[in-house]
């Protein structure tokens, strides 16, 4: 009787948030080839807005669509930017 609460308890957990097993997983997770820009802002020293903006101008990596409601950017690009900024200075 228990087991079967605690099983539906974490499939109501799982319908609002279904990735939320994955994002506690992730710090521990490989590498992956795309970051959203939660994960970018740490990255590198600008705000969403600028982001955003370099992006579009062609300052910075260019965003990548990966899905209708998802974007992202390329964490080697992200990385190999920041690397010939470096080298610049």
């Amino acid at each position: 009787m228990v087991d079967s609460h605690i099983h539906l308890e974490h499939r109501q957990k799982s319908a609002k948030n279904p990735r939320a097993d994955v994002v506690k997983a992730a710090p521990d997770a490989p590498l992956r080839a795309y970051v959203r820009l939660d994960e970018l802002l740490t990255m590198v020293p600008f705000s969403a807005s600028t982001v955003w903006r370099k992006s579009k101008d062609g300052s910075f990596v260019k965003a990548t669509r990966l899905s209708a409601r998802i974007t992202a950017w390329n964490r080697q690009a992200v990385l190999q930017w920041l690397e010939h900024k470096e080298v610049a200075r």
